[in-house]
């Protein structure tokens, strides 16, 4: 019988703090579950109409944010997930920073809007894989297109197969103190 050392076991804990799973969860944060207590309190929080907002940022500036909307039973239930750290990778090593090439290799996407970005100052483009559940925000060029030398600034996540909609959020960017 196999079992994990002390610094196997530390960094598959570590992985899955750290880990995207499109379609799931962005670290302790799952789609269609409550905001975990891990979490702590945000940063900052924002609801209205059955939605809340919840920001964590941390000392570098990056940010998680959480969508939640009223769930059936009692709370809020995780709809979207957006991490602008690095640190949040997919298990084929997607992150933010990387460029579109890299990035579209793994994950080809749709392109869903172009929004003036108050975070980054300066124009995004959404694309979304909708089969995987995975969603980019990337920097575009003068001309507004999205060319391969563009740099993922997000990653956000939602359920698998159901199209991202950027107009429930875009109108609320995640941009608090």
């Amino acid at each position: 019988m196999m079992t994990l050392s002390a610094v196997s076991l530390a960094a598959a804990v570590a992985s899955a703090n750290f880990g995207i799973v499109p379609g799931l969860r962005i670290g302790h944060a799952r789609l269609g579950h409550e905001v975990p207590a891990a979490l702590g309190s945000p940063t900052f929080s924002d609801g209205a109409a059955g939605h809340v907002w919840s920001t964590w940022k941390g000392t570098t500036g990056n940010t998680l944010d959480v969508y939640g909307v009223i769930g059936d039973i009692a709370g809020h239930l995780t709809k979207y997930v957006r991490v602008t750290s690095p640190v949040f990778k997919t298990a084929n090593g997607v992150r933010t920073g990387q460029t579109w090439h890299q990035i579209k290799a793994h994950y080809p996407a749709v392109l869903l809007t172009t929004y003036d970005s108050h975070q980054f100052s300066r124009k995004l483009a959404i694309v979304d894989n909708k089969s995987n559940g995975i969603a980019f925000e990337i920097t575009v060029n003068a001309a507004n297109h999205v060319t391969n030398a563009s740099v993922c600034k997000a990653v956000w996540i939602h359920k698998c197969g159901e199209l991202f909609d950027p107009s429930t959020w875009v109108v609320y960017e995640p941009t608090r103190p």
